[in-house]
């Protein structure tokens, strides 16, 4: 290891210029070594208090921090890309702020990781701004489309993809979400390859590094599978008492649309105020009473398969 009066970059004392960054719950102070192990050289970063919490803030997500720091007497701009690794413990990969080739490197492998995530996730994920343009629209957005996010980029989702009173409502939703500074979950009818289907929107901001006011909105929505003909001839059919492994699978199917329906009203009821939107609340009404009516007849289904198998003993 060289001298600490000749530091200049990481390299000088560690061997590379991205140094792998830890950061213990129980400390104030970052360490930083060449691959993250305990052995071979290390250098020890101390921290404010406040830069100690802004690295405690971060969760399982990949986020970016900036930290003034001071390495061996030198004040430097250090570059932070990480996330929290388990309960007690954050990790990540750092570069000198100065040094721009390896913030750059190592913002890009950030970005490859949770693009690649956002791109193969099973969930429409679609990255709007605040006039409804495109910004990202992964592979489940594509499939239930048919259309490719280059072919999307840039244009109104709400044109694409809504009637045209959907899409108003949608676009009054974001322009309050913006005024607002606080995005909520909300059910919107998408057309896609396979008719209108409502689905379920998570909607929270993607915040700048560098400024406090978001500028872009992601969207991420799951289909809530309504009761359809085809469920409506199954509750239909002669019940037969044997538990065959389509029958298995069948309960198991309406159980997971059961929970969907569920799991879909609570999200129309949450609000960040406590106080659900009208709209929101009359259709959380319609999936309750969906779910209660399904339960029942699933119940009533099992229960006459049960009766029916005892009647042949």
């Amino acid at each position: 290891m060289k001298g600490n009066a000749a530091f200049r970059d990481f390299d000088d004392l560690l061997g590379t210029t991205s140094p792998v960054w830890k950061f213990a719950n129980d400390s104030c102070v970052l360490q930083l070594s060449a691959s993250g192990q305990e052995i071979g050289p290390r250098i020890a970063v101390d921290l404010s208090a406040r830069q100690a919490e802004r690295i405690r803030s971060l969760t399982g997500v990949t986020d970016v921090l900036i930290l003034d720091v001071t390495i061996h007497g030198k004040r430097s701009k250090l570059h932070l890309v990480g996330k929290k690794i388990n309960t007690y413990e954050w990790a990540g990969v750092a570069a000198l702020l100065m040094d721009s080739e390896s913030v750059a490197e190592n913002s890009m492998q950030a970005l490859a990781f949770a693009e690649g995530i956002v791109s193969e996730v099973n969930a429409i994920v679609v990255v709007l701004d605040r006039a409804g343009r495109i910004h990202r629209f992964n592979k489940k957005a594509e499939e239930y489309t048919n259309r490719k996010e280059e072919h999307v980029i840039g244009e109104n989702a709400q044109a694409l993809f809504m009637a045209p009173d959907e899409g108003r409502r949608s676009k009054e939703n974001i322009s309050r979400f913006f005024e607002e500074g606080s995005p909520r979950d909300v059910k919107r009818v998408i057309q896609t390859v396979s008719g209108a289907r409502s689905f379920i929107f998570r909607n929270r901001f993607l915040r700048p590094i560098h400024e406090d006011r978001p500028e872009l909105i992601v969207c991420s929505g799951v289909e809530v599978k309504l009761p359809d003909s085809a469920n409506e001839a199954d509750q239909s059919e002669e019940p037969n008492g044997a538990l065959t492994e389509s029958h298995a699978a069948d309960v198991m199917r309406k159980i997971m649309d059961w929970g969907a329906l569920v799991n879909g009203a609570r999200a129309l009821l949450t609000a960040s105020d406590g106080i659900p939107e009208p709209d929101a609340l009359e259709d959380a009404k319609r999936l309750a009473a969906w779910a209660v009516r399904d339960a029942h007849r699933l119940y009533d289904e099992i229960d006459a398969r049960l009766v029916s198998a005892r009647g042949r003993k």
